[in-house]
């Protein structure tokens, strides 16, 4: 077991943080194609992912655990939307049409209020 020297530094705290709302975890499928998702270590398409609704690019918060900017999406869906919103990923054919993910949209836009840049 490795000791604690001089170079090695805690582990920042996690306190202030607030946990994600149970809603979102509860799901095990992904928010935009409904994919199955898993835990994994490998980047497999269906590996579940946390994603920023508003990208944080455009105003969206930065914390993984705001309530309202946060979905359990698969690592492709995730990778596919990159820095746009579900609408924007949508109408370039990014993403499958979902009308549960504009809605997710327009909740986050509303939660967000001004920072949002869009």
């Amino acid at each position: 077991m490795r000791k604690p020297g001089p170079s090695h530094k805690p582990r920042r705290s996690r306190a202030g943080r607030k946990p994600l709302r149970p809603s979102t975890l509860t799901s095990d499928r992904c928010h935009y194609c409904d994919r199955l998702l898993v835990l994994s270590h490998y980047d497999q398409p269906d590996k579940l992912t946390l994603d920023h609704v508003i990208p944080r690019a455009l105003g969206g918060t930065g914390e993984n655990t705001d309530h309202d900017n946060v979905v359990l999406c698969c690592l492709a869906c995730n990778h596919a939307k990159g820095g746009r919103t579900p609408r924007e990923a949508m109408a370039l054919g990014l993403l499958p049409h979902s009308d549960r993910a504009i809605e997710t949209e327009q909740r986050a836009i509303t939660a967000l209020g001004s920072s949002v840049d869009l």
